[in-house]
């Protein structure tokens, strides 16, 4: 568990919208994405040039803005699932909130908590926002919209001169039973249009086997793609491990901040805060060596050939033949299979 004067000074920022009126607007965003219906309800708090200031000294690296005012941000995915960025967002009902990942590096947060912010023991989904500063006039205040350009639509965020965005785009999911390591699971693996596919080097979720269990370890895994030059890489990734090294990863994250701060801004309290900070990366750490049994990410790479036929998604999945497992590529007019060892993508005790 994250001390609370760790979570309070990851949360910063929320401070900073002291200024704004006691209730800000009461602004909407939606939009339909295939046959997905999708609904921000966001704050509004104006925007003035003191901002940007406020942003740069009270936000450190890896803190969260709840994205909005006075009650928290909501997402609504209703109609079928959504890849946003290529991560997927299952129907449901969802907070939202930016983090800083870098100097100069966002991303959008979704997750299933209840409170204005994420905080450690919710499932979030984090995904990377491309950057623009933009030199006309800012908006009067927080903007949140869905935009369309040459049929490709994103989930856009404009504050003062900082305009953040991500992709979004409609998926097709189907479930199939799936045989593996002597049990049986049932996947869901997910297809977009090829016109609304990540670009080369960007992950996409394609695959989820959830609620499934080897003995007494969590086998439950996700299947992700990137598409490259002729080729094709799947990811295999435990999700109870998954969820840990991500949050080892933003302890990580914070504990460089406050580190930081400290440097620039020799104070007590900034060395107690690193303490705490340093206290629960390593409780974090623990936790994940912890968990022996379960696999690291596995990756395999498809080389892809012409199809006889184009299908116009983007998608794979897993199949069984004679008895081996085949990890199977569909990319438009492309194609490709190779074998998987799957004693590489289960947890260990499914080989003994």
């Amino acid at each position: 568990m994250v001390p609370k004067s760790l979570l309070l000074a990851a949360s910063a920022f929320t401070l900073v919208c002291h200024e704004a009126p006691a209730q800000a607007a009461r602004e909407s965003a939606t939009a339909k994405v295939g046959a997905t219906n999708l609904r921000i309800d966001y704050g509004a708090p104006p925007w003035s040039e003191s901002r940007k200031a406020q942003i740069e000294q009270g936000l450190p690296v890896g803190s969260v803005w709840r994205l909005g005012a006075d009650t928290r941000t909501t997402f609504v995915v209703e109609g079928g699932d959504v890849a946003i960025g290529g991560q997927l967002i299952e129907s449901g009902g969802y907070g939202l909130n930016l983090r800083r990942i870098g100097a100069k590096e966002w991303a959008f947060v979704v997750f299933d908590g209840s409170d204005t912010t994420v905080l450690p023991d919710d499932n979030e989904w984090q995904i990377a926002a491309t950057l623009a500063e933009k030199s006309d006039a800012a908006p009067p205040q927080l903007a949140i919209s869905f935009a369309d350009a040459g049929g490709r639509q994103s989930l856009v965020v404009r504050w003062g001169p900082m305009e953040l965005s991500a992709p979004v785009a409609a998926l097709t999911s189907r479930e199939a039973d799936l045989a593996i390591a002597g049990e049986q699971g049932v996947a869901r693996w997910f297809s977009c249009d090829a016109k609304a596919a990540p670009a080369a080097g960007a992950w996409m979720r394609v695959g989820r086997v959830a609620n499934f269990w080897v003995g007494d370890s969590d086998a439950s895994f996700d299947v992700d793609l990137k598409l490259g030059d002729g080729q094709a890489t799947l990811r295999f990734e435990n999700r109870e491990r998954a969820k840990v090294a991500a949050k080892v990863a933003r302890l990580e994250a914070a504990l460089a901040a406050v580190t930081a701060r400290a440097s620039a801004t020799p104070a007590p309290r900034f060395q107690q805060a690193i303490e705490k900070a340093d206290a629960a990366l390593k409780e974090k750490q623990a936790e994940l060596a912890a968990l022996t049994l379960l696999p690291a990410p596995h990756e395999v790479v498809v080389k892809l050939a012409a199809a006889k036929k184009a299908s116009g998604r983007v998608g794979a999945e897993l199949v069984r033949r004679n008895d081996k497992l085949f990890a199977v590529v569909d990319v438009d007019g492309k194609t490709g299979e190779v074998a998987v060892d799957e004693k590489k993508i289960v947890p260990a005790a499914a080989g003994s």
